[in-house]
């Protein structure tokens, strides 16, 4: 997070580790969190069920290891556009599908992306990238991919 940044949007944001994170370094930055598991009790950022629910506009979101647990991602996808601001970007990690340990695991991942996928959801994002990673080297075949991109 740059510190031109100054507000994040973390979807599946579990017990706020990484909305924590950010604000520490970044002080001043606003943060909100969406997950359906409300486990997190804190005055430092709300914590919303649903997208649909989250008020305003973000310079940053994003969704760690989430993605995949979604049935309707592509919902998700649209929710997310337009709760960016003018500029802002988009932070997406999954398990890489074609990993070599298959970090994808059923039931509880409905969805496997692999690069191509990945990227067809986040089109009409602008400046997309996606990087592997997880392993000592870099490989198609890293357990993680990376997705960065602009609106």
């Amino acid at each position: 997070l740059t510190s031109s940044r100054k507000s994040q949007l973390d979807i599946g944001c579990s017990t706020g580790a990484l909305l924590k994170t950010v604000a520490k370094r970044n002080p001043g930055v606003t943060s909100v969190g969406v997950d359906i598991d409300t486990v997190l009790k804190t005055d430092e950022f709300k914590v919303y069920k649903t997208i649909e629910e989250v008020p305003g506009t973000f310079d940053l979101i994003t969704i760690i290891q989430t993605l995949e647990h979604l049935a309707n991602p592509r919902k998700m996808v649209t929710g997310i556009y337009d709760h960016l601001n003018p500029g802002g970007a988009v932070m997406v990690e999954v398990p890489n599908r074609r990993a070599y340990l298959t970090a994808y695991a059923p039931p509880e991942h409905v969805i496997a992306y692999d690069e191509k996928s990945l990227r067809s959801l986040f089109i009409g994002y602008r400046r997309i990238q996606v990087l592997f990673h997880g392993m000592p080297h870099k490989s198609p075949l890293d357990i993680n991919l990376l997705l960065i991109g602009n609106k």
